[in-house]
């Protein structure tokens, strides 16, 4: 009934659920490439091989990007409340752009499981025979690799389409507005990605008796210790506990602190003029 009291509470509910969105996005999406088997958290950066880095970084870049990216072009204004209107929001790109190619997949992949027992036995054998084959044939071979290409181009960089959205939007704006959100994309991208990662090795190489301490942890949790018996998890040392803590600590917080710093300068910026 009281329409601006409304609108104050509906900013202010944004303003405690918007940073909370990429915080848990990303902390469902860490550690799922590859899967961390009997770990209670997923491996640190000092442990990641290539395609791992190529993996959990990207949406982090992304993240930083789009941020940046979209700071300086407001909302565009008659684009109605459907989804229409939902896909062209800023804070959507933000938010969850990102990540978007990561959730696709997961609805695509809890679909499979949901319709496999329906589909014929042997297009569930051929796909199972993609990761669990021996002897895999050629062209379950040539599919794996397809697949794997297909996940690190979704799970990591389809937030280049809504980068380019922002893009494309800033061009409207005016002369030189576009490359100034690209370039003001990649600063952010950089700053958030350096920052993250190379407070991250500071950190443990300054305090590297902490970091890497060699002693084996004898029982971290009951479930770790049922997956030690049967052969399904690994131990880790105090070290590799640690680092891996610190590592998700500083991430979530990285991820949390860039969400409100954008709600924050872009609810300045996109102050109605005259209010």
């Amino acid at each position: 009934m009281n329409e601006p009291g409304s609108r104050g509470l509906w900013a202010a509910i944004g303003w405690l659920m918007f940073p909370a969105v990429p915080v848990v996005v990303e902390k469902f999406y860490n550690g799922n490439f590859p899967l961390s088997f009997g770990d209670r958290l997923p491996p640190d950066p000092h442990d990641w091989g290539w395609l791992t880095w190529l993996i959990e970084v990207g949406p982090l870049i992304g993240f930083g990007f789009l941020a940046g990216a979209t700071m300086g072009v407001a909302d565009e204004q008659g684009r109605g409340r459907g989804p229409r209107g939902w896909l062209s929001r800023r804070a959507l790109w933000v938010g969850v752009g990102p990540w978007w190619g990561f959730l696709v997949g997961v609805a695509i992949f809890w679909a499979y499981m949901t319709a496999s027992e329906w589909l014929p036995p042997a297009v569930t054998q051929w796909i199972q025979g993609l990761f669990t084959s021996a002897n895999p044939s050629l062209p379950q071979r040539v599919g794996f690799q397809v697949f794997l290409v297909l996940v690190v181009a979704t799970a990591g960089y389809s937030w280049l389409l809504p980068g380019y959205w922002a893009v494309r939007r800033a061009r409207r704006v005016g002369p030189g507005a576009a490359w100034a959100s690209a370039r003001r994309g990649l600063v952010w991208a950089a700053g958030f990605v350096g920052t993250l990662f190379g407070g991250f090795w500071a950190i443990t190489e300054g305090w590297r008796g902490f970091f890497f301490d060699p002693r084996i942890v004898p029982v971290l949790l009951v479930a770790g210790c049922l997956g030690l018996l049967c052969g399904c998890s690994s131990t880790i040392t105090h070290g590799e506990l640690r680092r891996r803590e610190l590592f998700q600590a500083m991430l979530l917080a990285w991820t949390f602190g860039l969400a409100l710093f954008w709600l924050w300068l872009g609810r300045v910026r996109t102050k109605p003029p005259g209010s």
